[in-house]
């Protein structure tokens, strides 16, 4: 046998080597991978559909109002809610964008069922505000706020993770006569409070850096609010 009909042999047959070995154990590789991406999928899904369906029995009513939250099946900031979950909407996680109302929070239904309020996930810092006012941005969770029986508005308040998480902003709403926002103010890490003379207040945070300093030499203080009717003003010293 002649040496080239030798190296043909040998090519030959170390081509049908290399695709037995592709059919037998690469190919099944990825088959068995992709049965196990399917079957996560389907759990994952199965447990975000469980997860949704329990939350959407945690409806909170005010003067008629139907108050719900979303977002914190599989949530990467689901633990900012403690134990506030079933009135705390978080940051969606990603790849659940193709699960009904991905991105939206909160929303808030009047009696006939329509939506008044919406709350959808972004960066209160970068995006600009929306243009409807049924729809409101907010940060990476947003919960409701308890307060007195005697306060006159609904709070909500929220916040973002990393370098924009400097505390909590808090947003209040009117309930009568219809539902529309009246004020917001933050951030604020303790929220609102009553003094002596019954008076709401608020201590807000704000940061100072001189010129041509570091980051690290950012000074922060502190200005305290009162709630007079519909807005803040500072308080007097």
């Amino acid at each position: 046998m002649s040496a080239l009909k030798k190296t043909i042999l040998i090519t030959v047959s170390i081509l049908i080597l290399i695709i037995l070995y592709y059919f037998i154990f690469v190919l099944d590789l990825r088959l068995l991978s992709e049965r196990q991406y399917q079957t996560s999928s389907i759990q994952k899904k199965v447990e975000y559909e469980e997860c949704t369906k329990e939350q959407s029995k945690n409806i909170h009513k005010v003067d008629g109002y139907s108050i719900q939250f979303f977002g914190i099946c599989n949530s990467p900031t689901s633990h900012l809610c403690k134990d506030g979950k079933p009135f705390c909407g978080a940051l969606p996680d990603r790849g659940q964008e193709h699960y009904p109302n991905y991105g939206v929070m909160m929303t808030v239904k009047d009696q006939d069922d329509n939506i008044v309020l919406k709350g959808i996930n972004g960066n209160r810092h970068l995006d600009s505000k929306l243009s409807n006012p049924n729809k409101e941005i907010f940060g990476d969770v947003v919960m409701l706020v308890n307060q007195p029986s005697d306060f006159p508005y609904l709070v909500l308040k929220d916040t973002m993770t990393g370098s924009w998480g400097t505390g909590y902003w808090y947003h209040l709403y009117s309930t009568k006569n219809g539902f529309k926002k009246v004020t917001e103010i933050g951030p604020s890490h303790d929220g609102l409070y009553q003094n002596k003379d019954g008076d709401y207040l608020i201590d807000v945070h704000h940061s100072y850096l001189p010129p041509s300093s570091p980051l690290s030499d950012k000074i922060w203080y502190s200005t305290s609010y009162k709630l007079v009717d519909d807005h803040f003003e500072t308080l007097s010293r």
